[in-house]
């Protein structure tokens, strides 16, 4: 009985030891899952849009290519004409449309997203009206198609 009790220690210890793994990092599902990695910009566009919401005229986006996006466990940096800019993201599901919520500098910007394709991204913001010729109003928005690299 001496001679179990002398080894109930080292028993009990390796039992522990064990027992006791290293805690995985939460790996990320769904949407996020979907959005991690680096994107880069292919075309960037500002589209006008009818009072229905149908794409009237679509032309190159003044401000020239978004760049590349990269997305990583809720750090995004956006690489654009070589200055890096970067924040945080959340991302959101709402009337059955997704989005991505970027902040940086005090500043939130939601971001509608819709996936073409497993390795395509496209990105709508910054929606708006403006008044046309005469008092008709102009929608527009802008919209930029992703790669995964």
């Amino acid at each position: 009985m001496k001679s179990i009790l002398k080894f109930l220690p080292y028993v009990v210890f390796l039992i522990l030891a064990i027992g006791c793994s290293k805690d995985e990092e939460d790996s990320p599902t769904g949407l996020d899952a979907r959005l991690q990695g680096t994107w880069a910009s292919i075309e960037t566009t500002m589209q006008y849009l009818d009072a229905s919401g149908n794409v009237t005229e679509e032309t190159p986006h003044p401000e020239g290519e978004m760049g590349e996006l990269t997305l990583n466990k809720g750090v995004f940096t956006l690489l654009e004409d070589g200055d890096p800019y970067s924040g945080t993201y959340q991302t959101n599901q709402s009337s059955g449309k997704d989005f991505l919520i970027l902040t940086a500098d005090g500043t939130s910007t939601t971001i509608e997203i819709q996936f073409p394709s497993s390795n395509q991204l496209v990105l709508i913001w910054g929606q708006g009206s403006i008044v046309g010729g005469g008092s008709a109003k102009v929608y527009y928005r802008n919209h930029a198609l992703m790669v995964k690299r």
